[in-house]
C-alpha cells in the first residue's frame, strides 16, 4: 500500500487544498451553528410593534450593495496590477505542475458560497441584538427572522457535510488523480501503437 506523502507534488497539493477548505468550512459551520442556536433561544410570538414601515431594524438593500462611482479612477491601475499579478502567479502555478491544485481550489471556494453565508451571519446577528436590545420590528423584519430561522440550520448543515465531503476526498484524491493519470496514458499508448 502506498502512503500519501509517497505521492508527488502533483497529489499532496490537491490533498491540502481539501484540507483547508474543510478547515474553512468547519469555521463556517461553527459561526452559522452559533447564530442558529442565538436565534432559537428568541420568544416565539414576537409581537409587530411598527405599522408604518415595514423593516424598522432589518435593512433589505445594506449599503455594500451601492456603487461606489467616487472611487473608480483609483481603482483602475490597482485591477491592472491585480489582473498581471494573476497572471504571473499563474503561470508560475502551471511551471511547477500544480494546475489540479488550482482547479480543485475554485472548485471549493465555489461550493462555499462565502458571501451567502456571511450575508445570512450579519443579518442573523442584527435581529438577534434588536430583539435582545428591545428594539421595535416591523411586519418585515419578522418575516426575515423567520425566514433565517428556517434557513441557518439548513446552511449550517450543509458547511458540516461540505467540511465531510472535503476532508474525505482530501484522503482519496491523490489515488483518484494517479489512476486518472495512468488511463490517459493507457489511451495515449493505445493511440500511438
Amino acid at each position: 500500500m502506498v502512503g500519501i506523502f509517497q505521492f508527488g507534488t502533483l497529489f499532496l497539493v490537491p490533498s491540502l487544498v481539501l484540507v483547508a477548505m474543510g478547515c474553512v468550512s468547519i469555521v463556517l459551520y461553527l459561526a452559522l451553528n452559533q447564530k442558529s442556536r442565538a436565534i432559537r433561544r428568541l420568544p416565539k410570538n414576537l409581537p409587530i410593534k411598527v405599522f408604518d414601515r415595514t423593516f424598522n431594524v432589518f435593512d433589505p438593500y445594506p449599503d455594500q450593495r451601492k456603487i461606489i462611482n467616487n472611487y473608480i479612477e483609483l481603482l483602475i491601475p490597482i485591477i491592472y496590477g491585480f489582473i498581471f499579478f494573476s497572471w504571473v502567479v499563474v503561470f508560475q502555478i502551471l511551471q511547477m505542475g500544480l494546475i489540479s491544485g488550482l482547479i480543485i481550489f475554485i472548485i471549493c471556494i465555489s461550493l462555499l458560497m462565502i458571501e451567502e453565508a456571511s450575508e445570512f451571519h450579519k443579518n442573523a446577528k442584527i435581529l438577534v441584538n434588536a430583539v435582545k436590545n428591545g428594539d421595535s420590528l416591523g411586519k418585515g423584519d419578522l418575516e426575515a427572522l423567520s425566514l433565517i430561522k428556517k434557513f441557518l440550520p439548513k446552511l449550517s448543515s450543509y458547511y458540516l457535510l461540505l467540511a465531510i465531503a472535503f476532508f474525505t476526498s482530501s484522503l482519496v484524491v491523490p489515488y483518484i488523480l494517479n489512476m486518472l493519470l495512468l488511463l490517459l496514458l493507457n489511451l495515449l499508448w493505445v493511440r500511438l501503437h
